[in-house]
């Protein structure tokens, strides 16, 4: 979406302050209408367990490498979508977002040996500064382009299931965008767009099922990528808890009765920060574990989906 796309909701891209952010609001009485409980829910905060640091997220990067991950990229692009070697920069700059949040995914995804709080705070920890790995990852992902001569229904959806190819994901699902939920006015709708950007987005959340999720906000802009630039952020949603990794700010550990009012908060703290849309959710995992799939995992026996469900609940946690 433009910067102009949803009439009335200028301040998709802004998000004012409220106030001591360090301080939790709290939830109103049930007396109060579901407005003013809407709007105590988007005051609410929560500060990270774990900070991460943007330091060594620009710099140089192994050229060799970036290359031959770029051919890789390129080999498994999805339909609609490129990468181009002439796109290819000999240094990173702007970021490593997507390169920390993919790897924080995989090492998440692939570690089993401890409970999932413990592996996830220990993956945090070895993720909060980017080193020389991660730049020659990111330079190799900016390279993507759209590519025209073929047709793509959704190119934003392509180009996600393209970038986490890197690290052997595939994309099992995606929300909607809030622009389509918005204009269509599937949410009842307030006199309040911030109330309004909140339900829609309390919509997609409420759908969201256990596993790993890649989401991905956007400066839209009418160029080779369809962005001018963006943000990637990964969000974990488990019965052992729900956390969010952020690369550019830390992990979060969120609690079930709180997940959409601190998830928006800290998502629309993004989006005012880098004048950003809010995102979409892409539920990824590893191409080569099939019964990631609770789809899968239902179609077996019952003897079978037992055993497979264990090997699912190791996957996330």
């Amino acid at each position: 979406m433009t910067p102009t796309a949803l009439a009335g909701y200028s301040n998709l891209r802004h998000f004012p302050k409220q106030g001591n952010t360090n301080s939790r609001s709290k939830h109103p009485p049930s007396s109060l209408d579901q407005k003013a409980r809407d709007k105590a829910e988007i005051a609410y905060t929560r500060k990270p367990l774990l900070i991460s640091s943007a330091r060594a997220t620009y710099g140089e990067v192994n050229t060799g490498a970036a290359l031959i991950k770029l051919k890789k990229l390129q080999k498994s692009a999805a339909n609609g979508v490129k990468f181009e070697r002439g796109r290819l920069e000999s240094s990173c700059y702007g970021g490593t977002c997507s390169a920390q949040s993919l790897r924080f995914a995989d090492d998440v995804a692939t570690s089993t040996t401890k409970p999932l709080h413990k592996r996830v705070l220990q993956v945090a920890s070895n993720s909060k500064v980017a080193d020389i790995d991660h730049r020659t990852d990111q330079v190799a992902l900016n390279a993507i382009s759209m590519d025209t001569s073929k047709s793509v229904d959704d190119f934003s959806k392509a180009k996600v299931e393209s970038i986490v190819a890197l690290r052997n994901f595939q994309v099992l699902s995606s929300t909607s965008s809030l622009e389509e939920l918005l204009n269509n006015k599937s949410i009842e709708m307030s006199d309040d767009s911030e109330v309004n950007l909140y339900r829609a987005f309390k919509k997609v959340v409420s759908h969201l099922s256990e596993g790993i999720y890649f989401s991905r906000l956007l400066y839209s802009a009418d160029n080779h990528k369809k962005e001018e630039f963006g943000h990637s952020i990964i969000f974990i949603k488990s019965q052992e808890g729900n956390f969010l990794w952020d690369p550019a700010d830390g992990l979060y550990e969120i609690p079930a009765k709180e997940l959409t009012s601190t998830l928006f908060k800290i998502y629309r703290d993004v989006t005012g920060r880098w004048m950003l849309e809010l995102p979409r959710f892409y539920k990824i995992a590893k191409k080569e574990t099939e019964l990631s799939s609770l789809q899968m995992v239902e179609k077996l026996p019952s003897y079978a989906a037992s055993a497979a469900s264990k090997v699912y609940s190791r996957i996330i946690g």
